[in-house]
């Protein structure tokens, strides 16, 4: 130890050489595996365990857990005054390339999903997801690769959420490219989100949330009938996909229906089709070459959030979760070296 008698206080020279840790006294290489095990093992027990077996490193599930709350803590800070910059000062995002000049596409989705907190109950993580249509693989068949993806979550309002959004947008070049396509659900929260922030972009309502709400209401008017039922949604659908949106709502006639439970589905699936028929021509999407549903968000919250967080018996604290979330978000987006920088410093 180096000690001064004047302030009384000491260092060692060693462990400044070695980046040790002044919190958790560790070295800065041992406290991103830390947060790297921590954040791919499905519990700090079981990061505990592989530390110990594969490396010979003997730590608590404490402290593993203390140090991934310090360093996603501290990144999520550091993100949210990003992108409350970003959302303040949105000339930023003023595109320096002239509009002929633009190309390509990149597509914006967002969905939420529950995790159970203590003492709150279940609680939405918001989930959004940035990708270039330049980086699909196989992008025109069925099972197609996005090879790169850009992923932002947070638990919290959705006011919070679309400033960090905004910012991820921003960090993956939205607007020098030529079209902007936002997919989603039908949840309010998304589409106020979309229209304040991408008013130009392609709205388009996920076919396959579609699908299923017509399915639901089919099976009420059909219960005992799967021709019938079959038939009623292929009729529907079908209308949808080949542009005749407008007509299709209009068929639709809940009055026609004798039982009122009918009658309430069927005026409920109109109401929805009503009210994002804006965002329903597929036709035109598929033509243009978009994609129409939202699965890849979707598949994202299974394994990015849920495959961490919301596992048999687990339940979070707010500090705890949203520092996981972070964690997670940086290790799938390939943004690991944000985490690095946290625990390194930046490296110019």
């Amino acid at each position: 130890m180096v000690y001064c008698r004047h302030c009384q206080e000491g260092y060692a020279p060693f462990d400044r050489e070695l980046g040790v840790d002044e919190v958790h006294r560790i070295t800065g290489g041992l406290k991103e595996a830390l947060c790297d095990f921590g954040q791919r093992m499905s519990s700090y027990e079981e990061a505990t365990y592989m530390l110990g077996k594969y490396l010979n490193i003997k730590v608590s599930p404490t402290l593993i857990q203390q140090v991934c709350v310090d360093v996603g803590g501290k990144l999520f800070e550091q993100e949210r005054k990003e992108a409350e910059d970003l959302y303040k000062n949105q000339y930023k995002a003023i595109s320096v390339v002239p509009e002929y000049k633009k190309q390509g596409r990149i597509y914006i989705e967002a969905d939420g999903s529950m995790v159970l907190m203590r003492k709150e109950g279940y609680k939405e993580v918001k989930l959004g997801m940035v990708f270039k249509d330049s980086k699909i693989l196989n992008r025109h068949k069925e099972r197609h690769i996005i090879i790169e993806k850009d992923y932002v979550a947070c638990l919290g309002s959705a006011e919070e959420f679309k400033k960090m959004l905004w910012a991820a947008a921003i960090r993956n070049g939205f607007q020098d490219v030529k079209e902007v396509v936002i997919l989603g659900d039908g949840s309010k929260w998304v589409w106020n989100i979309a229209k304040e922030l991408f008013p130009e972009a392609v709205f388009i309502l996920d076919y396959y949330h579609f699908e299923e709400h017509v399915y639901e209401c089919a099976n009420v008017i059909y219960p005992e009938d799967e021709v019938g039922r079959k038939r009623w949604a292929q009729e529907l659908l079908n209308g949808f996909m080949e542009g005749r949106v407008d007509k299709t709502i209009e068929s639709i006639n809940p009055s026609l229906y004798e039982d009122e439970a009918v009658r309430l589905k069927v005026g409920s699936l109109k109401g929805y089709m009503e009210n994002n028929k804006d965002k329903m021509d597929y036709k035109t999407y598929r033509d243009n070459g978009y994609f129409i549903g939202s699965g890849a968000v979707e598949s994202a919250h299974k394994h990015v959030i849920q495959q961490r967080l919301k596992l048999a018996g687990m339940r979070w604290s707010r500090q705890g979760a949203q520092p996981m979330c972070t964690l997670r978000s940086a290790s799938k987006s390939n943004r690991w070296y944000k985490v690095q920088e946290i625990i390194y410093g930046k490296v110019c």
